[in-house]
């Protein structure tokens, strides 16, 4: 009995850590309809109009690819759909637009009416951001919830996951592994891949750090061709990012 006792005992303690992912959501679906929401998850703002719709599709404001979700509602929620024995919650937040004050929530709970205010963040960074929080092994929903002011400022959110062990899933600073040419360019640029991607999201940004052009390729491809015809020439910092990772590289426009 002895003997049967220790290797229990060993067993526990040598047992491997791991990530159990129990939800997640990258939003790739979500197009401000509620037929587009996650299933499982509950969006309170929904919203498809060009001026003010609730998701962004600019790598700039978007976690690991786009589409992210947008708040830009006062009193704007988004909640998980129900897990059991979690430990952690894991989500990309960045404040953007013309900086107002702001609270972010997060709250968990036995169930959605329940619930419990975890972490409270005052005034979002409008630097990309990776949050992990601690989860009580009750809860089984989180809540997002966002406070904006009347003047404005909106909050990107994206990759959230809600897991338990140690988390072990894509880095969100991953770099690319990628080519982009020629350089200098004459219009156009080649971004050339090892991999295939689901998609990809091409930022460009002045000399000024100013953002000039954005866009997002929909489409699955190793290789794809960003036309940068409509921008004067100059030096350019061209940021490209997909579910892989990111990568940033100077670019002199020629035409």
């Amino acid at each position: 009995m002895k003997r049967i006792f220790t290797l229990l005992i060993l067993s526990v303690f040598t047992l491997p850590l791991f990530s159990q992912i129990l939800v997640q959501t990258d939003f790739a679906t979500y197009n401000g309809l509620s037929s587009g929401i996650p299933p499982g998850w509950f969006i309170s703002w929904n919203d498809t109009a060009s001026s003010h719709r609730s998701f962004y599709t600019g790598a700039a404001t978007c976690g690991l690819a786009c589409p992210a979700y947008k708040f830009g509602w006062d009193s704007a929620y988004v909640i998980t759909p129900a897990f059991a024995h979690a430990d952690s919650v894991r989500f990309y937040m960045k404040g953007n637009g013309s900086f107002q004050a702001n609270r972010f929530q997060v709250y968990g709970g036995p169930d959605t009416t329940n619930m419990t205010l975890i972490q409270e963040f005052n005034n979002v960074s409008a630097t990309s951001t990776i949050m992990t929080l601690p989860l009580d092994d009750s809860y089984t929903n989180v809540k997002f919830y966002y406070h904006k002011d009347s003047l404005g400022y909106n909050v990107g959110f994206d990759d959230v996951y809600v897991f338990a062990g140690s988390f072990s899933g894509i880095s969100e600073h991953a770099v690319l592994d990628a080519s982009i040419y020629p350089n200098p360019s004459q219009g156009k640029i080649n971004v050339e891949m090892a991999h295939f991607s689901k998609s990809l999201s091409v930022t460009v940004s002045n000399i000024l750090g100013k953002v000039v052009k954005q866009v997002v390729l929909n489409t699955v491809a190793a290789n794809y061709v960003v036309d940068l015809n409509d921008l004067e020439d100059g030096i350019y910092m061209v940021n490209v990012r997909n579910e892989f990772g990111e990568k940033t590289q100077r670019v002199v426009l020629k035409k």
